[in-house]
């Protein structure tokens, strides 16, 4: 999806196709103001990250991050080195994460950049707890009401704080209140269900070494159950503090570095470009530029169908009558040699509506209408592409097979028996063989017990 800030509008993938590999510096851009677009995502539907937990849980049950939590759950409990090295790599993975998901990437970042990166963003975080904790309690020394309202704040706005950090690195805006208090708003009740459910998951980790046991194998399993659970759910946590900022990206004003749309071969990207350009500007009524930015496509593509469909369907809305029928037996040809007959009957029936007296010049493309339009018991439809091909036509070689047909024809309309002898009878003089044929047997045979009856 793409917006355009000036028109205030927002078109879809089909509207403005391709990808960064086809767009050139600032595009792409509006066809109508020509301001450079802001790409939205892919346009889908984002479900709310509270009916996919599911989802997050999966998503932290990887392989290497279950190992990685079945190794803090055998070693946090030895030594609090250890305890503190995992604390770092889930500290840094989490914040790559949520980095990550707010772009609504779900691929995993790499364990080993949070294992040997800049250590710097777990210090940071440290940090930002401790002031977190500490000013509050301090305030409180000066102004009780102050203090507790900053304590009460900075409880709500853990989440909103460490967002922050994942995806500014920038110590100041995560301890900024009115920063916190700003996303919060935005966002709205979803982050007090966020709040709620990274309360709750991260919580079981301290619920699980709650558990008082005497015997020491099962006190050993619970210890390993509470940092496994730690880098476990720190990771779910952090999932889905990532999706619930891709989910409101467009409130928050957050910039994806994806990359935009979807890359295409530069020929299908031009058909695509001028579809989706005459599309805009036909429902704008500026059908000539639309007509021009086929034109341009068919250049190189004369016989793409949707192009030609596209210009058949803006030539029909112009007052220019004989390029409209001009373009049309060009048009019924493409279609009736890439055996799209039911397309081209559409479009005949199409063009009869407004132009009744209207047939094709080649006798081949009339006669393939004439067989669809029968097939489909179209008989009155079917007759005006046949009448008179002999004298129109006289050297067309399937003329004898398109006259029984058009006997067959006049045999289905109501009073048209009289007609099917009379061409009955040319056939017979100018084209024998064709009744000994099956089609042409079985015409004459209907004739025969018609007229009986």
């Amino acid at each position: 999806m793409w917006r355009c800030t000036k028109c205030n509008q927002d078109l879809c993938d089909v509207c403005i196709p391709g990808g960064e590999a086809n767009f050139k510096r600032g595009q792409p851009r509006c066809p109508v103001c020509t301001t450079s677009l802001d790409h939205l995502g892919d346009g889908k539907t984002k479900e709310p990250f509270w009916r996919m937990p599911g989802q997050f849980f999966r998503y932290a049950a990887s392989p290497t991050l279950l190992i990685a939590a079945a190794l803090a759950g055998i070693f946090s409990d030895m030594f609090f080195l250890f305890y503190l090295i995992f604390q770092i790599v889930l500290v840094r993975y989490g914040l790559m994460v949520i980095t990550r998901l707010s772009e609504g990437n779900w691929q995993h970042p790499s364990l080993s950049d949070a294992i040997h990166g800049d250590i710097s963003l777990f210090y940071k975080q440290l940090f930002i707890l401790f002031m977190m904790i500490v000013v509050p309690l301090l305030l409180v020394q000066v102004s009780p009401m102050l203090g507790y309202s900053l304590a009460f704040l900075g409880f709500l706005a853990v989440p909103a704080s460490t967002m922050i950090l994942a995806l500014t690195q920038s110590v100041g805006s995560a301890l900024n209140p009115a920063a916190w208090i700003r996303l919060m708003w935005t966002i709205g009740w979803p982050y007090i269900v966020l709040w709620l459910a990274w309360g709750a998951v991260t919580s079981a980790p301290d619920l699980i070494a709650s558990l008082n046991v005497e015997h020491q194998v099962a006190a050993g399993i619970i210890s390993f159950a509470a940092g496994f659970s730690t880098f476990y759910c720190g990771v779910v946590g952090f999932a889905m503090m990532g999706y619930l900022l891709y989910e409101h990206a467009e409130k928050l004003n957050i910039q994806s570095t994806l990359p935009r749309g979807k890359d295409l071969p530069p020929a299908e990207y031009s058909r695509r470009e001028a579809l989706g350009v005459s599309h805009i500007y036909a429902q704008l009524g500026r059908i000539d530029e639309a007509r021009k930015a086929v034109s341009r496509a068919l250049n190189e593509s004369p016989a793409d169908i949707a192009l030609n469909e596209r210009q058949f369907l803006l030539l029909k809305l112009t007052p220019k009558k004989e390029s409209f029928l001009r373009f049309s037996e060009d048009y019924l040809r493409l279609l009736t040699a890439n055996d799209k007959t039911d397309m081209a009957i559409t479009a005949y029936l199409d063009i009869r509506q407004h132009h009744p007296q209207y047939t094709p010049t080649a006798p081949d493309i009339r006669t393939l209408l004439a067989r669809g339009l029968s097939a489909r018991q179209k008989w009155r439809e079917a007759k005006p592409l046949l009448v008179n091909l002999h004298s129109q036509h006289p050297n067309f070689a399937e003329l004898g097979s398109a006259y029984v047909l058009l006997a067959r024809v006049y045999l289905e309309s109501t009073g048209g028996a009289e007609n099917a002898g009379k061409i009955l009878n040319f056939l017979g003089k100018k084209f024998p063989q064709v009744l000994q044929e099956e089609d042409g047997a079985e015409v004459l045979q209907l004739y025969r017990s018609l007229s009986v009856g």
